[in-house]
């Protein structure tokens, strides 16, 4: 089981017995916050995508245009 950010460990912890076989591993995901530093591998299309460079300004355009409409899906 992979624990969110938002979820309070303790509490699960305390749900376990003293003989428990259970273990924590803490682990990097940095694929988690992917969508936000490169929106444009995952919001656009293969041609959109190497047609130009996204700098910073760009890419918060991007996901303010992605997370403000609700009919757009991302593409395949």
């Amino acid at each position: 089981r992979v624990y969110e950010d938002h979820e309070l460990l303790v509490e699960n912890l305390l749900l376990w017995t003293r003989d428990s076989k259970n273990k924590l591993l803490f682990v990097e995901r940095p694929d988690r916050t992917q969508l936000f530093l490169t929106p444009e591998r995952y919001l656009l299309g293969q041609s959109d995508r190497n047609s130009s460079e996204y700098d910073d300004h760009s890419r918060n355009i991007l996901l303010e245009e992605f997370f403000a409409s609700s009919n757009v899906g991302v593409p395949e």
